[in-house]
C-alpha cells in the first residue's frame, strides 16, 4: 500500500488536520451518491433515516432532508473541481479519482500537465473547496 502524505497548506491558513477533513470529506464521495441512490430506490420502506442534528420527523420528511444534504455535497466537491481545473474535462475527472478514491498519480495514467502543477492544481481545489465549506466563496 503506498503511503499516503499530508499536503501542507499551511501557507494558506489550513491545518494538516483540516486538510485531512476535506480529505476525508472526498472520499465519501462515492458512498454518498450510492446513499442518494438508496433514499430514492427506498422511498417507501421503513423510516431508518436520522437527520443531522438528530431531529424527528416525518420519514419522507427525514430522506428528503438527507437527500438534499448529500447532494449539496456532491455538487460542492464538483464545482470546486471544475474551478480548480478551468473547465478541462480531462483535468476534472483525474483530479475527480485522486480526491475521490485515493488514486496516486502513477494509477490516473496520462494528466494533461505536470506532475508539479497537477498538485498545485489539487492544493487549489482544497483551498476552494474549504472556502466553499466555510461560506467564504464568492
Amino acid at each position: 500500500m503506498p503511503r499516503e502524505c499530508d499536503i501542507n497548506l499551511i501557507g494558506f491558513g489550513l491545518s494538516k488536520y483540516r486538510v485531512r477533513e476535506l480529505k476525508a470529506f472526498c472520499m465519501q464521495f462515492d458512498e454518498k451518491n450510492q446513499r442518494i441512490r438508496e433514499l430514492y430506490t427506498n422511498a417507501n420502506n421503513s423510516p431508518d433515516v436520522t437527520v443531522q442534528g438528530g431531529s424527528i420527523g416525518k420519514p419522507t420528511e427525514q430522506k428528503a432532508i438527507l437527500a438534499m444534504q448529500l447532494k449539496n455535497d456532491i455538487a460542492m466537491i464538483e464545482t470546486c473541481l471544475e474551478l480548480a481545473c478551468d473547465g478541462s474535462e480531462v483535468l476534472i475527472q483525474k483530479l475527480k479519482l485522486n480526491v475521490t478514491r485515493g488514486w496516486g498519480i502513477e494509477k490516473l495514467g496520462y494528466i494533461p500537465c505536470g506532475k508539479n502543477q497537477f498538485y498545485r492544481i489539487r492544493a487549489k481545489f482544497y483551498i476552494l473547496l474549504n472556502k466553499t465549506q466555510m461560506g467564504n466563496l464568492g
